[in-house]
Parts: C-alpha cells; structure tokens; sequence
C-alpha cells in the first residue's frame, strides 16, 4: 500500500468578507449568497482564536505575540467605536503599533450595550491606532486610524467611522486597453443576490488591499474573491479612510481572469492624496513555465497558480488562484504588471507568482490497516484517500522588462512550514530573498519542472509530549526536484521499532505514530524506509529511496536531512546534462535539524547542528559505488530551512550515461538519514536527435513547441511531447 500525500485545494471559507487589522476571518452562519464569494482560503485554524459577534458573525483572530513590558509603565485604555448601526458594522479587531511596541487585539461584541468595546493596559508612549470595519450594503471597506497618540494617563479612545470619508478605488485595464469589468448583481445587505445586473468581461477578481505603515510594515489587510462587482463605480473592493498623514500608503494586488489570459496587478500609492490608483496596458510582461508530467499514467492536466504578498520582504498575505482548472498542454501562462515599489525596506511592497500544476485529480485509493487500541486490542481501520500528484513551483519575482528571479526561500509543501520559521519562532515568514546558491534567474532554468529525480527533505518533528506516555514523531516526507519544486504524489514507506515494524500499510502515518507514543514503549530505536517512484527521468524510471535512523535513547533522537539538492555547468546553468564530466558541479544543503516548540509564545522552529556527509555514485541502476569528494562551504551556511551547504565536481568520473548519487548524513549522537536519487546526473550527449518517442510500451501521441504550439513532426529546438500512457517529455531536436 502506498501513502498519498494531499495537497488542499478548495478548503474555502465561504464569508461575508471583512476587511481586518488583524487579519480576522469572519464567517457568516445565515450566508446563502448566489454569487461565488471565497475568502481567505486555506487557513489553518488552528492559529487563530474564535469569538462571536452580532448577527451570526464569528470572527477568528490570529494569537499575537506580545511585545514584555514593565508593570509600572502600564496605563488602562478603553477602545469604543462611534457608526451608523443602519449602514455599517465593525470588525472589531484592533491593531496597535508604536516604536517599540506591537500587538492585535480585539474589541469584543456586548450584547449588554449593544455594541464593541475594549479595556486594556499598555506602557505609556505614542501610539497607531486602527480598526475596520465595512457597509452592510457591500458598499465598499472601512477603516478607522488614530495617528501618533500619546498615551500618559488612563484615557479613551474613540473610532467615529463617519470620519472614514475618503475614497479610494482601483482601475483595471488589459493588456489590450480595455478596462475590465466584471459580471455586477443586485444584493441585499448581507451580500445575498436578488438580481443579475449586467455581465462583465472579466470571470473573476481577487483583491488583497494593505494599509501600510512607513518604516513598519503592514497594519492592515483585507482579502476577498469574486465573481461580482462591488457597490461603486469601479470592480472589486472600493476603500474608505479617514484623513491619514503621508506616514501611510496603500497597496493592492489583483488577480483577474477572461477568455485570453489571466494576469496580475500591483497597485501603490505614493502617498495618501491618491485616491483612484490605475495601472497602465503597457505594464504587462508574460511569466511562462513548463513542466514534465509527474505521473506515467497521467490522463488529465490542471493548472493553477498562487501569489504571494511581500511587504519588507515578509510574506504578508496570498491565495491560490484558479483552483486548478485543466488544460490541454503543460505550460502556464500569466501576464504580471509588477510596478517598482516606492517603499523603504520595511514598507516595500512586491508580488510572487508561483505555479502549481497536477497530473491526476481526485482517484482514491483504499486502505485496510490493523491497529493496536493500547490495550493490546486489535482495531481495523479503512477508507479511501484522493491522489493528488501535485507539483508546486517556486515563487517568482518579475520586473517591469519581464526578467525573472526565481526564489527558494525554502518549501512549505506536504506540512513543512516550520523549515521556514527562523530559530526561536515567529509568524513572520521572510521570503526573499532566499537562499543566494538556490536562487536563481530564468536565464539559469534550462530544464522543465518535474523532469528529474526528486531528493526527500523529511521532517522530523519529535516532541516528549507531557499528554503522551511515550515519545511522539511526526515523520513528513517532502519531495523536491532539481529547482526546489515541490512534488506531492504516491510513495511507501515502513516504519520499524527495534526491528519491529509499527506499520507497512502507511497512509495514516501521523495517527500510528502518535498510537504508537500512547502505548508508553519504552526508548528504542525508529528506523523509516520511503520509496518514491513517482518520477520519469529522460525516459527512464526514477526512484528515491530514503532511510532514516534515530535512536530516542539519545539527548539528541533526531536524524539530519537532506534540504536541497541542484546541479550546475560551469556558466551557473542548472541541469543535471553534461557533455563532459569536468562540466559538472553538484550543490546540496542539509543538516540535523531539531523541533522546538514555545507553547508560551505558541511558535515552534528548528535549530540546525552538526553532521558528517558521505557521498558516492554508481551507474544507473547498479551496485558499484564510487566516492565522490566533497567541501562544505562555511559561507553558504544558511537558515532558517537548509543548513550546511556542500560542493563538489563531477570532474573525476568515468563513462557515460546516468549515475545515480547516495548521500548519507549522520549527526554527532549517531543517527543518520541515507537517501538514494536514481537517475541523479547524466555525462555525455546521449540525445543527438529525436524522431518520434517510444518509451517501453508508450507512443508519443501529441507534440508541442515550448510556447504550446502543436506541431506534427519534430521542430528544432525543445519540443513537449506527450505519450500514450499520459507521461510527458521534454526533448531536444537538432
């Protein structure tokens, strides 16, 4: 039986959408809207806190991390918010920032009075107030900001949203110089449609619209999806402010779609007298990416992409857009408008576009496993699990002459958020730049995603859990190609307790592992073994086999892994091809990385230590190992997220063909991780020309230029094929 990894795609709020301080999700009981409203995808509850407010509303606000202050400087401020009960509600969420103090909280909602009121202590200083709120009419965003107060006594502070008066809007054109506009309804005030009002040129629009503090960063933040225009003379999200100093700024990405194209618009202002913000036709430049299909058996092709919101760097906000619709050929095409940010280093503001493509959708497989209930009772569990074979690509950066940056900061893919968190914990997620050795331009990109062998990045996430009798590992395997793409699908792996196998059957691996820490076994020895044959390799199957060693008797019981792994020529391309060995660098980053969670703070990390490595190689498919030398380089060490960093050349081997790579790491305590990548690298022009392609029992069945056109015979140049049983190839055509 083979684990399947997921990769949410749909798990969608469906919301009266609220614009926050805090970045609250606020969800509507009573919704039963028509029209196709989805905000804030993806969440991870389990970061916020729930609170109820009026009308059925529940709100979820993300746990701050409060900033220590002194007993003696505290004073007691109240918060209350002055509206139109008739036409608007608040949110309630309250931002607070100062120099040196930072933290969310919220007003809750009294059903005694009526209304949002807070009491709370804070250090004496100067302050930033803000709270939001919206028109029931979905008549656009409010927010309400007090600038530079200075608290010395116990006061008051009163958000009147009647100040909230100025307005500001965003213009969409096309690349052709059409303005877009979307499909408009009639609703009532909580956003229920009662009549179709005309339709627009555009299918959809995401907007994510930030309120940033210069020299700060974000202190506001509202994200929402439609297929219908807002109240206002322009689509999407229009937004009212009280007078604000030129201390702030707004900015704004959309997402937007029609029958030609989908693209993305980065909106800013210079300062706060701009009230309507337009982007030009001529701002458009075009991102494409192919990719080699992830599965030999594919029948169906789905695409979609997300966009990552940057402010300081610091990934803010992002969605995924286009909920992986299919298509005909593997290729993605978005048009991007990325204007030049006018913001200091902690208020810039830039967009990534990272895309994400699947193979298979939705097939299930069926599981039937055997567990023991701690009592030494057996329990049959079974089901089925859907099978999305899934490749992410990295974030893009783009600017205005369409030159990309390609960024690896790090993956996220299969769970493995925490590889990003720097060491002692935060909900700030820095993304660029990332790491400077794996990062690269599109100049350096010769090959497609998910046409190589993938390496296994397996976290360990080993906890002494004070509820559990015996110690907890959460084993997640994540599997990354050559560009550091992240490739979801099917794989197997045993699991063994002091040569005991704890399960064989591991489709729910976390739940057996934590069965197995509640029967209290004493400490002994975990061994893991993962097989992923989920890639084709220039027609040749692909495999990684990757065992892992911890002993838990140890201080440490964590063992090392690999991060990342890439292939360069001489000129810095990346590719695992060369003509001549001499040709051939191989790059990798890893270490012995261990978990720690703050239950206080509510942030966990890890930290990276020590490890030897050992590398070799062999011919494809053989016994016969080689060492292959290689040099850590102090000065690419890099964390949070990949550790060591290590070089060596390909110059010394001999023969022709692919070579499989063996790299096992093992820790100052002793336990270890080896993983074998088969096909690794390939030494010698083994491709001199392509006719039409036959690998094993498959046909080739279509054939593509790079840009998606169909052509009917070889062209020169790289051709996409695609073959009978649904695999496709990247090939060369002298």
């Amino acid at each position: 039986m083979k684990k399947f990894t997921k990769l949410v795609l749909a798990a969608t709020i469906m919301a009266a959408a609220m614009p926050s301080a805090a970045q609250s999700i606020i969800v509507n009981n009573q919704l039963k809207s028509k029209a196709s409203l989805v905000c804030r995808p993806n969440i991870d509850m389990s970061k916020y806190t729930k609170r109820t407010l009026a009308k059925n509303l529940e709100a979820y606000t993300p746990i701050s991390k409060k900033v220590k202050t002194k007993g003696d400087d505290l004073v007691t401020v109240t918060f209350m918010v002055n509206y139109d009960k008739s036409e608007m509600y608040p949110s309630g969420d309250l931002i607070i920032t100062s120099k040196n103090y930072s933290e969310d909280k919220w007003m809750d909602y009294d059903s005694e009075i009526n209304d949002y009121k807070l009491t709370c202590q804070l250090p004496a200083g100067t302050y930033d107030f803000l709270t939001p709120g919206r028109f029931k009419n979905n008549g656009g965003i409010l927010y309400n900001v007090k600038e530079l107060v200075n608290i010395t006594n116990d006061t008051t502070i009163i958000f009147d949203f009647a100040e909230s008066n100025i307005k500001y809007a965003f213009k969409t054109y096309k690349p052709n110089g059409e303005e877009a506009k979307i499909n408009e309804y009639e609703l009532n005030e909580w956003w229920e449609v009662t009549d179709t009002v005309t339709k627009g040129n555009c299918d959809y629009f995401a907007d994510d619209i930030m309120i940033i503090l210069k020299g700060h960063g974000v202190v506001g933040l509202y994200d929402c999806t439609a297929t219908f225009k807002r109240v206002g003379e322009y689509p999407g999200e229009t937004v009212f402010i009280n007078k604000l100093s030129d201390r702030y700024k707004i900015s704004s990405s959309r997402v937007f779609e029609d029958t030609d194209g989908t693209y993305i618009v980065k909106y800013e202002t210079t300062d706060m007298s701009e009230t309507l913000l337009a982007n030009s036709p001529e701002d458009f430049v075009l991102y494409e990416d192919a990719f080699t299909s992830i599965g030999s058996d594919a029948d169906r092709l789905y695409q979609g992409f997300y966009t990552h919101e940057l402010v300081g760097n610091v990934r803010i906000g992002g969605r995924l857009n286009n909920e992986l619709r299919q298509i005909s050929n593997p290729i993605t095409k978005l048009y991007v408008a990325p204007n030049i940010s006018n913001g200091d280093d902690a208020s810039k503001f830039e967009i990534l576009v990272q895309p994400v493509f699947q193979d298979s959708y939705f097939e299930t497989a069926h599981y039937e496993i055997t567990v023991n209930d701690g009592e030494g009772n057996p329990v049959e569990v079974k089901g089925d699990v859907d099978i999305n074979r899934t490749l992410t690509g990295l974030p893009v950066l783009l600017d205005k002459n369409g030159n990309a940056e390609y960024v690896n900061s790090g993956h996220v893919g299969n769970g493995n958020y925490t590889f990003y968190v720097p060491e002692g914990g935060s909900r700030d997620i820095r993304m660029y730049p990332g790491h400077p050795q794996f990062s690269f331009s599109k100049d350096q990109k010769v090959l497609d995603y998910g046409s190589s062998c993938p390496i296994n990045s397996v976290m360990s996430m080993n906890t002494e859990n004070v509820d559990l009798p015996g110690k907890y590992s959460n084993l997640e395997p994540c599997y990354i190609g050559r560009y550091g793409e992240v490739v979801s699908g099917c794989y197997s792996v045993e699991i063994k307790y002091n040569d005991s196998t704890i399960c064989n059957d591991c489709v729910l691996m976390p739940e057996l592992l934590q069965l197995f820490a509640i029967q209290g076994n004493p400490d002994g020895v975990i061994t893991a073994h993962f097989e992923n044959t989920n890639a084709v390799v220039d027609g040749l199957q692909g495999k990684n086999t990757t065992d892992v060693y911890y002993d838990q008797r140890n201080e440490d019981w964590t063992a090392p892994t690999l991060q990342m792994l890439q292939f360069k020529d001489a000129e810095g391309n990346i590719t695992d091809r060369f003509d001549n060995a001499e040709d051939g660098i191989l790059e990798f980053a890893g270490g012995d990385f261990n978990y720690t969670v703050d239950m206080n703070e509510y942030v966990s990390w890890f930290n990276c230590k020590e490890q030897t490595v050992e590398v070799s190689y062999a011919p494809y498919g053989g016994t016969n190992w080689e060492t292959l030398e290689v040099n850590e380089i102090p000065d690419n060490f890099f964390m949070p997220g990949f550790g060591y960093f290590y070089r060596g050349s390909l110059q010394n081997i001999e023969g022709e063909g692919w070579f499989d790579l063996k790299i096992k790491l093992t820790d100052l305590s002793g336990n270890w991780q080896e993983q074998t990548i088969s096909p690794a690298f390939r030494i010698g022009d083994t491709q001199t020309g392509i006719g039409n392609v036959n690998v094993g029992n498959a046909t080739e069945v279509a054939r593509y230029t790079v840009d998606g056109r169909a052509i009917s015979a070889p062209q020169a140049g790289v051709n996409i094929v695609k073959m009978s049983d649904g695999s496709v190839k990247k090939v060369w055509v002298k």
